[in-house]
Formats: structure tokens, sequence, C-alpha cells
């Protein structure tokens, strides 16, 4: 009897073993998606400041600022750094052409940078969504970006390069001179790259933007770093 009952296990085990190694990698559920707390960005509608000017005057073609220009620091966002005091700053103003452009400024203890994106200077440079700047730092494990998005949206959500998704509330204000575009500042604790950005109302898509190329900022320091391995990229 002893015989027979072993005979009967081993079949039983064998079978559940090829099941299992007969279910593909494609077969498999999709990773969860991660709901987060909305990101605290500040209302702010200010002037900007002096530092902020001067390197905006430094501009050429399509973004040189327009002369006597008013430009307005629309909102912000803190960033959680594990040392020190860290702030995005998106920033609108009009250029010379014409339009309103928009310039994503950070700065974290001895190092600053800045990319131009945001707001189309030119009708041809933005879709209804919008990208900005990002900035990473790889070994922390984080990452910030800018964009705008439709005025009615009221959630973003990202996928990521391995497949995971997360989404979050906006609540970022909109933009003065362009109150059909909400800001959107956020920083997620990633260490993937973006490759697509979809902005929400409830559960519509209303605005996407997918990348060939995912979107990220690779450990290349910036000219402006201090050489702690963040970088920044428009």
């Amino acid at each position: 009897m002893r015989k027979r009952g072993s005979l009967l296990v081993v079949p039983a085990a064998v079978v559940a073993l090829a099941l299992a190694h007969a279910v593909a990698a494609d077969d498999l559920p999709p990773p969860p998606e991660v709901i987060l707390p909305a990101p605290a960005v500040e209302a702010v509608s200010r002037p900007a400041t002096p530092w902020m000017r001067n390197r905006l005057a430094r501009l050429h073609g399509a973004l040189r600022p327009a002369r006597h220009v008013r430009t307005i620091v629309v909102a912000r966002l803190r960033l959680a750094l594990a040392q020190g005091n860290g702030h995005v700053w998106f920033v609108a103003y009009r250029p010379r052409g014409g339009g309103l452009c928009g310039v994503t400024f950070e700065s974290q203890p001895g190092s600053w940078a800045m990319a131009t994106g945001g707001l189309s200077c030119r009708p041809e440079m933005c879709g209804p969504l919008c990208l900005g700047g990002s900035i990473a730092d790889p070994t922390a494990g984080w990452l910030a970006f800018s964009a705008t998005a439709p005025a009615s949206a009221d959630g973003f959500r990202l996928t990521l390069s391995d497949g995971s998704k997360a989404r979050f509330p906006l609540t970022g204000p909109t933009v003065p001179g362009a109150r059909e575009r909400r800001i959107v500042l956020a920083q997620l604790m990633i260490k993937t790259s973006i490759t697509l950005a979809e902005a929400l109302h409830g559960d519509e898509v209303i605005a996407s933007q997918s990348f060939t190329r995912p979107w990220a900022v690779t450990e290349t320091r910036d000219r402006h770093s201090n050489g702690r391995g963040t970088s920044f990229q428009g």
C-alpha cells in the first residue's frame, strides 16, 4: 500500500509543476495601480526672484523674454530630501515673439538647474499634455517632474518601464494667462523610467504623452550640480 500511495503522489506533483511552468509571463496579471496622495503643490503667484530673472535673460531665440516682461512664479513643490531643503518652481513668462513660455527651476544644497517647457511658446510646441523638466537622484531613488495638463484634469497617472502604474490627484493651480492649463508638480520615490503620462478626469484619459525613449534623468551630472549625482532635463 505504501508503494501504491507513493505512485499516486508523484504524478500529482509532476502535473502541478508542469502547470506552473505553462503560465507564461504575458499571462500574469499586470501590477496593481498604486494610488498616491496629492503632491503638496503650493500656489505662489508672485513675481520671479532676481536670480530667476537673471537666468531667463540668458535665453535665446523663441525663448527670449520680452522687454519689461512680467515673470510669475506660479507654483512650487518642496522636495523630500535626505539632507537639507530643496524646491521645484514653475515659472511663466511672455517671450518677445508672443505666447506664453514655461520654465522649471530646481534648487537644493549645492546645486541648481533649470529647464524650459510645460507651456508652449508657440502653439506647435505642446499638446494638451505639455511636459516640462525632470530631476532625479538615482541613488536615493526619487524622480520629480513638471508639466501642464488641461484645467479639467483632476488626476494624473504614470506608467513606468517595469509596467507598474502610479496615480495621484491634481491640486495645482491653473496658469495665469492660460487658465485652460493646470500645473503638475510631483516627486515620486521610484528608480525606474516613465514610459507613459496621462491626465485624467475621473477615470477618463483626457490627454496623454508616450515616450519612445523612457522619460527619466540619468546619473549624468548637470553643469550646475555639485557632483552629488543629480541632474535636470527638459
